[in-house]
């Protein structure tokens, strides 16, 4: 089935990127070839059936500049629902335990910008206050003993 799904798309007719039209349809076969095969979407798959490649899909979602200038704003707008359709189904399948999560994981950092990070907020501990200058902090320190009780 994974092999027909595929084999169906890649001979899809080419795609006219400038008639908004034609792109919405091809969105919706996109999806529509997936469920007669009950092959779960993919953003590679989207991008083969609208005649391009998964990173040039990403640069139309992401709206780089001086990349899109031939899709009308309806092709576009298509194209952005397509991949916003994908993330949303990633994220349900996620949710529902209907993929691996190492595989849902690694689709999400590389596809959908999801990525694993901590933040550390570092807080000085100063009680001469944050807008203190270095001369009185300095000061305050040569009044402290040192390790033998000499101040």
């Amino acid at each position: 089935k994974f092999l027909n799904q595929a084999l169906e798309i890649s001979q899809l007719p080419p795609l006219d990127l400038t008639d908004g039209e034609a792109v919405e349809k091809r969105v919706i076969d996109y999806f529509s070839i997936c469920a007669k095969w009950d092959v779960k979407p993919a953003v590679s798959g989207l991008a083969m059936a609208l005649g391009m490649d998964r990173r040039r899909l990403w640069e139309v979602k992401a709206d780089v500049e001086g990349r899109n200038l031939k899709l009308s704003p309806r092709a576009r707008d298509a194209i952005k629902k397509g991949y916003n359709f994908l993330e949303n189904l990633w994220e349900n399948y996620m949710l529902n335990y209907k993929i691996h999560p190492t595989a849902g994981i690694f689709l999400g950092k590389n596809n959908f910008g999801y990525k694993d990070e901590q933040t550390y907020n570092l807080v000085p501990n100063n009680p001469l206050g944050s807008d203190a200058d270095p001369a009185t902090i300095a000061q305050k320190y040569k009044q402290l003993p040192d390790a033998d009780g000499n101040e």
